[in-house]
């Protein structure tokens, strides 16, 4: 079994050439006017009319006779090899079934013949004005995805955000609403930091335990602390208390110590 390309020629040209134009059109989304982006304009020329029919041979003998056998896989056109379609699934396993094989024989068969083709045909589109600009547009795609993912990094909101202050280009449309997202940012800021030195203070005042104290205590309303403290502490210390259990006791003494802050 062998795989065969022949080229045949379509009566009409692709008419599916890549856009020669990246524009900017703006949207209102919820409110919010949006600078997005599409292909427009003409598109470029395909000419190639060129078609190649991909097909599997194969030849049998019965009772002396030689039978062979012609089985066509697809027909595929030269921008279709150049945009990488070759949709033969279906097809594989019919014939894999018809032929007594598996599908993967069929596949490395079919592969191997298509490949150098493919590859030859990529190479003379890339040297196209077609190929450059659709690369060109490609790049700048893809560069404006990745600002939206920093915008909206830097500046905690949704990445859509982006479109409503720039442009696919990068450019700077609406110096407004970038404005007001830095000021709503170091709102969020402000009142943040505000809640945390809120929080702070918190801490001063009361311990972690959910017990509220006050730590203004003076001089010598510590001094009198200190010495409660002492004194509990040598009452319920366990050294002290070898017949007793005042472990529980001694916990509570402690406890009481982290409140005074003593």
């Amino acid at each position: 079994m062998y795989c065969v390309i022949q080229e045949i020629q379509r009566k009409k040209p692709d008419k599916y050439g890549a856009y020669k134009t990246l524009e900017v059109y703006t949207t209102v989304v919820l409110g919010k006017v949006r600078y997005d982006y599409r292909y427009s304009g003409k598109r470029f020329q395909r000419p190639i009319k060129t078609a190649y029919k991909i097909s599997l041979h194969s030849s049998s003998r019965v009772n002396g006779v030689v039978t062979k056998k012609q089985n066509v896989v697809t027909t595929v056109g030269y921008y279709d090899l150049v945009q990488g379609y070759l949709y033969i699934d279906d097809m594989i396993a019919d014939l894999a079934i018809e032929l007594d094989t598996d599908e993967g024989t069929l596949y490395t068969l079919i592969d191997n013949k298509v490949k150098p083709l493919r590859d030859k045909i990529i190479q003379e589109f890339q040297r196209t004005e077609e190929y450059k600009t659709s690369v060109e547009h490609y790049e700048i795609i893809r560069l404006h995805k990745e600002k939206k993912k920093q915008f909206a990094a830097q500046h905690g909101v949704d990445a859509d955000e982006y479109d409503c202050c720039y442009n696919v280009f990068g450019e700077l449309v609406n110096p407004e609403y970038l404005k007001e997202i830095r000021q709503r940012k170091q709102k969020e800021y402000e009142e943040r930091h505000r809640a945390h030195e809120q929080y702070r203070r918190y801490q001063k005042e009361y311990n972690y335990n959910g017990v509220s104290f006050s730590s203004n205590y003076t001089e010598d309303e510590r001094t009198h602390l200190r010495e409660f403290y002492r004194l509990l502490s040598r009452t319920y210390h366990p050294d002290n208390n070898r017949d007793t259990d005042t472990t529980e006791k001694m916990k509570l003494v402690n406890k009481m110590k982290d409140v005074w802050q003593v």
